[in-house]
């Protein structure tokens, strides 16, 4: 007979499912990502209608049934309310959470991952942030990092090429590389030193990490779309 189970957990995604509930994806700390489905949520009537917000951070009691389990309870954490009041925290969180998404899997825990994500929603969250974009653009490549796929980080100043199979900025051409523009290569090695980026240059860094991680990861970002399209507001 299962047991009921306690998931402290943040919720990285949401989507409607029939007429009133909801499917909610959970980066839970002891056992990966888990898939629960919330019946009736959407009713106004529901008791457990905050159970499905974005971002949340909580502690989910599961129920088992005869083929899964049921969301009997969900104790608040914190809401992070502060995120959804500033569009730049809540552009930097949606990509925070599919990133999420992207590098966990169920039944794999991984507290480095966890501790890495939820950190990253107080920092939102505080609203110290003065630049949405270039953070944005920090939590990649630390976010690879922690993935196993982190950026090469020995590099020479005259290095030009950028490789999505080597790890990045690399001497000479090789298969599946590029050559970098003078202020991408700059840009980005100033991104990986911990120097501040030209912001010109956002949009071409983006383009390049979000290619890496899709070569290294296989999976494929969108949220950072949003992000660039909003820059000037952020």
């Amino acid at each position: 007979m299962k047991e009921e189970k306690r998931l402290e957990s943040i919720v990285v995604k949401v989507a409607d499912f029939g007429e009133a509930d909801k499917i909610v994806t959970l980066l839970t700390l002891d056992e990966g990502k888990r898939v629960i489905k919330i019946r009736g949520v959407r009713k106004a009537t529901s008791k457990l209608r905050y159970a499905a917000q974005p971002f949340l951070h909580a502690t989910y009691i599961l129920s088992p049934t005869k083929a899964n389990y049921v969301l009997v309870g969900c104790d608040t954490i914190d809401r992070f309310a502060a995120i959804s009041q500033n569009l730049g925290a809540y552009y930097v969180a949606a990509l925070t959470c599919e990133v999420a998404c992207d590098l966990s899997a169920e039944d794999f825990p991984d507290e480095e991952l966890y501790r890495f994500i939820l950190s990253t929603l107080k920092i939102l969250n505080a609203g110290e942030v003065d630049d949405y974009p270039y953070f944005a653009l920090k939590f990649l490549v630390d976010a690879l990092m922690v993935a196993g796929h982190g950026l090469n980080e020995d590099y020479k100043e005259t290095d030009e090429y950028f490789s999505y199979e080597n790890g990045g900025i690399v001497p000479q051409k090789t298969p599946y590389s590029m050559r970098l523009a003078p202020s991408t290569s700059r840009a980005l090695k100033a991104l990986l030193s911990g120097g501040k980026a030209d912001r010109e240059a956002y949009p071409a860094l983006f383009d390049l990490l979000a290619g890496y991680f899709n070569v290294n990861v296989q999976k494929k970002l969108h949220s950072h779309e949003e992000i660039v399209k909003m820059m000037d507001l952020l």
